[in-house]
């Protein structure tokens, strides 16, 4: 309200205990305000019944909460909320970079993410009804991650690598007018032989977007991290360097970033 937005962490202070059924029951709550114009990113994730939703602002550190996965459709709605507040503001430079390069070259793609994560065009278009403007820009498969080489520390991170090795998981790069929505799993590098039931919904407001970096990855071959940042507050992603998202982001960068 009054162009706030409102996030509210309850934790439990006090509990009945048996025999004492009179007994009060206090609530205690952390309470941030943030402005939607300091909105720089939402979040949200989940795993099986871990579900987390994180809010990035400009100012202050990311503010997690965990919920159970079983209200995810509750906590949609929450960020289909913050997202239509920061609707209001305007791309900024760098937004408009984006959306400019995105017209040029972002051709609508095939929504095929493989068979494993089919699960990732379900939840594109679950957004797309919600949000009628957007689209999909660009969608890469998952592929095996490749560690690069080169002295000691490179040797020893191919022998990890070989004892434990990790999947790039592939996206769905998507936007409108207003906003940038990419849908993918929980983490970016993931343990190939584990099984993977995470999924994520990252909501980057064009109106706050300041940098927008491309660098490659310190630790694998072919693959680069894209730093979406404004104020303090930086989100990344990880994604192969012959994808169409690649292409993109790279084309629409303000400057370079560190390798992650």
């Amino acid at each position: 309200a009054d162009g706030e937005a409102m996030v509210h962490h309850d934790h439990e202070l006090g509990r009945l205990t048996e025999g004492s059924r009179r007994a009060p029951v206090v609530r205690g709550y952390d309470v941030t305000s943030v402005p939607y114009s300091q909105v720089v990113a939402v979040l949200d994730t989940v795993d099986l019944l871990d579900g987390r939703l994180t809010v990035f602002t400009r100012a202050a550190a990311p503010l997690t909460v965990r919920y159970s996965a079983s209200a995810r459709a509750s906590v949609a709605r929450l960020v289909s909320a913050i997202r239509a507040a920061s609707e209001v503001y305007p791309p900024s430079a760098a937004g408009r970079a984006l959306l400019e390069t995105a017209a040029r070259t972002a051709a609508p793609p095939g929504l095929d993410p493989g068979d494993v994560d089919v699960v990732f065009v379900n939840d594109f278009d679950q957004l797309a009804s919600r949000h009628p403007g957007l689209a999909a820009w660009t969608c890469h498969r998952r592929e095996a991650a490749l560690p690069r080489g080169g002295g000691w520390a490179g040797a020893a991170w191919k022998v990890a690598h070989l004892l434990a090795p990790k999947t790039l998981h592939g996206a769905i790069v998507a936007g409108d007018a207003t906003t940038i929505e990419i849908v993918s799993r929980r983490e970016w590098l993931f343990p190939t032989r584990a099984p993977v039931y995470s999924r994520s919904r990252l909501v980057l407001p064009l109106g706050a977007l300041e940098r927008l970096d491309v660098a490659p990855h310190k630790r694998y071959v072919g693959v680069s991290v894209v730093l979406f940042g404004a104020g303090a507050a930086s989100v990344e992603i990880a994604i192969p360097e012959d994808s169409a998202a690649f292409r993109l982001f790279a084309a629409a960068s303000t400057g370079s970033a560190g390798a992650a």
